[in-house]
This record gives C-alpha cells, sequence and structure tokens, in this order.
C-alpha cells in the first residue's frame, strides 16, 4: 500500500516550520554564547577592530556583592534641609506664581 504523495502547500508548511524550528535553535544557540560565564561576558572581551575596548581601559571595578546595597539607607541629617523661615518664604514665592500664572491666564484667583 502506497501513501498518498503530500500537497505542495503541505510541503511549503512543513518546510515552513521546519525552517522555524531551525531558527529558534540558532538563536537559542546564539543567545547563549553571548551569556556571561565564569570569564564575564563574551562581548566584553571583543578586539578593538570588531568594537571592542582598547587594551589602555581600566579595568572593572570588582564589586563585593552582586547587587547593589539600594535598601542601606543614609543616616539622618544633622540640620534640617531648610529652616522654617525657609520654606514659608518657598511656600510665600509659589503661592504667588501660582496667583500671577492665573491672571495672566485669566482664571480668577481665589478669595481676590
Amino acid at each position: 500500500m502506497r501513501l498518498p504523495a503530500a500537497q505542495p502547500s503541505q510541503r511549503r508548511r512543513m518546510s515552513a516550520a521546519r525552517l522555524a524550528a531551525a531558527g529558534a535553535v540558532l538563536l537559542s544557540l546564539v543567545v547563549a554564547g553571548c551569556s556571561s560565564g565564569p570569564n564575564g561576558s563574551t562581548l566584553s572581551n571583543l578586539p578593538v577592530s570588531m568594537g571592542g575596548l582598547p587594551g589602555d581601559t581600566p579595568a572593572r571595578p570588582v564589586s563585593e556583592g552582586v547587587y547593589p546595597a539600594v535598601h542601606d539607607m543614609p543616616p539622618p541629617r544633622a540640620t534640617p534641609v531648610m529652616t522654617a523661615e525657609q520654606v514659608k518664604a518657598a511656600e510665600a514665592e509659589i503661592s504667588f506664581a501660582r496667583d500671577r500664572a492665573k491672571r495672566q491666564a485669566g482664571v480668577p484667583v481665589d478669595g481676590k
């Protein structure tokens, strides 16, 4: 018993599926090759002619941990950022600028 021959459209679909699978395998190999290994990134070891770093570039700093200490809070300030008088003056200046902008725009100013 002989199997029927595949139609041309089926052949194209099968070859497209094989091509897509081969492309996925190739892409995964490329991505795996660019990943960071024990000696650092493959891309950081490129020759200068291919866009790598020149030979006189300083070495990368050695970090103690993998991630920066983002949750370490600085100590509290010894002096306030602004005194009470400076805060009051800044609020008055902001209020004056807001009222001036409203007058220039033709919007009625609250309380005036």
